[in-house]
């Protein structure tokens, strides 16, 4: 601020003091500036510059959208991540979202799967809806339908296929096992985990047909109809599931409970390919009673008797307790722990397969040997299942 103590500014200041001070209501208003005025430090010719307060603040941007697919539907668990950072939220089940982001200029990377990644900069608009485009990749597929193989991007049916890389990462014994779990509206039953008889009963949507014992689904091998369970899965390209009437309806009636196809590897024109695969795994039971000893079940037996009774006559003396404790007479007080007497703690099994493939123009080969040997848990009692078989 420039202050001075020119003349002319004293005279207009002093013109209006006479002005003011003569029967004015502002009168002390205006001495009260008057004195504020002189207290402030003024020199003539002074120049006295402030420096501004300078306060910095972190910039945030709240951004939000909604997530759809080309035909408008929402899309939830897509996520949405700030490149480059860790910070990453997911879209709700209507397919919106809300992320705080550095700026403008941020850029968001959205996901999900089966669709093509998508970058976008926030920018300043938001509530804006995010079009995401299926994955170009996944709609090349070939799938295998009734009657011969088509692009998945062309498939109007219910179809689910899972390829053979995707069935040998389980190490089971069963084929059928294997699909459990990998394709939906697929139902599954296990009855019995004895080797070689632990086949899963497969349904398809539930049942569709009245009679209960004709409700399995029509499954062809390579276009002929046998039961798929004993395939090795390394022998296996992939297994289409047909699931409603327009993929089923070229099968006709015997498509009623759904079509389940298995396509196995054939051999390609190239070198020959030599593949191995092996696994070892053991089974364990997954639980198991504790029981108790003959001692405890005795004296709890007789516990519960006299308190049902109290004038009953014990059904065990005190010696014949003692008996079962000290296992003096095993014969007649006998204490057996029958599972572990006659179960093994756990079971190993083993799976090797070898097969060679190649071919030329003239002529194609594929050539697999597999082995696989299950053991049992009970002791001596059941003979180790062996399914050891040439499939070319």
């Amino acid at each position: 601020m420039l202050c001075s103590s020119s003349i002319p500014t004293r005279k207009v200041f002093n013109g209006l003091k006479r002005n003011w001070m003569k029967n004015t209501p502002f009168r002390p208003l205006f001495l009260m500036l008057c004195l504020q005025a002189s207290l402030l430090p003024c020199e003539a010719h002074a120049l006295h510059s402030f420096s501004p307060l300078t306060v910095a603040a972190e910039y945030k941007l709240v951004f939000t959208g909604k997530l759809v697919n080309e035909r408008g539907e929402t899309l939830s668990g897509c996520s949405i991540t700030e490149k480059g950072t860790s910070n990453t939220v997911q879209s709700k089940l209507d397919g919106s979202f809300s992320i705080e982001v550095a700026g403008p200029g941020t850029v968001l990377v959205i996901s999900y799967v089966g669709y093509d990644t998508k970058e976008i900069v926030a920018g300043n608009l938001s509530g804006t809806t995010i079009t995401l485009s299926l994955s170009s990749s996944s709609l090349d597929q070939v799938v295998v339908v009734g009657y011969a193989s088509q692009k998945k991007a062309t498939v109007t049916g219910s179809i689910s296929t899972v390829k053979g890389a995707e069935l040998v990462k389980a190490p089971v014994p069963n084929l059928t096992a294997a699909v459990v779990g990998r394709v939906p509206g697929l139902i599954s039953a296990q009855r019995s985990g004895q080797p070689g008889n632990d086949e899963t009963t497969l349904r398809i949507r539930g049942i569709g047909t009245l009679d209960n014992g004709n409700a399995a689904p029509l499954v062809l091998v390579d276009g002929v109809e046998r039961p798929f369970s004993r395939i090795d899965p390394n022998e296996v390209e992939s297994i289409s599931v047909l699931k409603d009437a327009a993929s089923t309806a070229v099968y006709g009636i015997r498509g009623a409970n759904g079509v389940i196809l298995v396509t196995t590897l054939k051999g390609k024109e190239g070198p020959s390919k030599v593949n191995y695969s092996g696994n070892y795994a053991l089974q364990v039971p997954t639980r198991l009673p504790q029981f108790l000893d003959g001692y405890d079940f005795s004296t709890l037996q007789l516990e519960a008797q006299l308190n049902d009774n109290p004038t009953a006559t014990p059904m065990f003396s005190s010696e014949e307790l003692q008996k079962f404790k000290d296992g003096s007479d095993p014969l007649f007080y006998p204490s057996v722990d029958w599972l572990d007497l006659m179960m093994h703690k756990s079971a190993p099994q083993q799976q090797h397969n070898v097969n060679i493939s190649g071919g030329t123009s003239v002529a194609k080969y594929f050539v697999s040997l597999g082995y696989l040997d299950q053991e049992g848990l009970w002791k001596q009692f059941v003979k180790e299942y062996n399914n050891n078989d040439l499939y070319m």
